[in-house]
């Protein structure tokens, strides 16, 4: 029983950064209606949107489960979080401490592609204010992603 507690309180404060938490009235349905499917015994999912797909975060049989869908309902990958930047592929650690030395990282994750079986691994710095999300692929090549523009407050 604490070892399940333990997981549904890694997996909530996991699951505030790597993407825009909203509630599941609007999730899309095709995509809220798979997760049921998939996975009928699953409970207190957690939504976010992040790079415009939709992330179910939930504990299922003491295990930690993210799957990232597209608005169709179709599985766009699976991600895994890691204990942290030392549980990067070497490359990509080399190229964190060469190119961004002075950020500290707080969310690690490895995404694998549902269709094509690719990997990148995800990190977020622990800049609450305005985090910086930095994607690699397993040789150490840094993947731009557009960041979304801020709307003016």
């Amino acid at each position: 029983m604490k070892t399940a507690l333990l997981l549904c309180a890694i997996l909530l404060r996991a699951g505030a950064g790597l993407g825009q938490q909203i509630t599941p009235d609007l999730v899309p349905p095709l995509a809220f209606v798979e997760l049921q499917k998939q996975y009928p015994l699953a409970a207190n999912v957690r939504w976010a949107k992040t790079h415009g797909l939709y992330e179910a975060r939930f504990v299922l049989d003491q295990a930690p489960h993210v799957i990232r869908y597209r608005p169709n309902g179709d599985v766009e990958a699976t991600v895994t979080d890691l204990a942290g930047t030392s549980a990067l592929p070497a490359p990509v650690q080399r190229m964190l401490g060469l190119r961004y030395p002075d950020l500290t990282f707080c969310k690690v994750a490895k995404i694998e592609n549902v269709k094509t079986g690719d990997v990148t691994y995800e990190t977020e710095s622990c800049d609450a204010d305005n985090p910086d999300v930095i994607t690699f692929t397993p040789d150490g090549r840094e993947v731009h992603r557009p960041r979304p523009r801020r709307r003016p407050q």
